[in-house]
């Protein structure tokens, strides 16, 4: 069994993301540098009428693919963290969040995904 020798590293929301019609991810998105949110989501924002600098959001959590990069297999897979916009509070711990692509999804309070990968110990708790 592989052991993971380094914990994974958390990152950003690049600034350039190249998108696969067929193969739609809701949780990724680009993102200017420093900015809050993605494009997507303050299109979605403006439309719902919500104000972007006072809105709730949740630090929501997801592990990288091998599509989409390298790392080294002594390494855990990076995380990817980013701020979605809660539309609606629901019961046990759920949130309905806007998504970086611009997409209404539930994630948990804590930034899991639901349904998504576990997240390695100690992000997302």
């Amino acid at each position: 069994m592989l052991r993971h020798r380094n914990p994974p590293q958390v990152l950003e929301l690049p600034e350039t993301v190249h998108i696969t019609p067929s193969r739609h991810n809701p949780w990724r998105a680009s993102k200017e540098q420093g900015a809050r949110f993605t494009y997507r989501q303050l299109d979605v924002m403006e439309r719902a009428g919500i104000d972007p600098d006072t809105c709730e959001t949740v630090r929501v959590y997801d592990k990288a693919t091998t599509r989409e990069m390298w790392w080294p297999d002594t390494d855990e897979p990076p995380v990817f963290a980013f701020n979605c916009p809660v539309l609606e509070i629901r019961p046990c711990g759920f949130r309905l969040v806007i998504a970086p692509a611009g997409d209404r999804k539930i994630v948990h309070e804590s930034g899991r995904i639901k349904g998504g990968q576990p997240l390695p110990r100690g992000i997302g708790e």
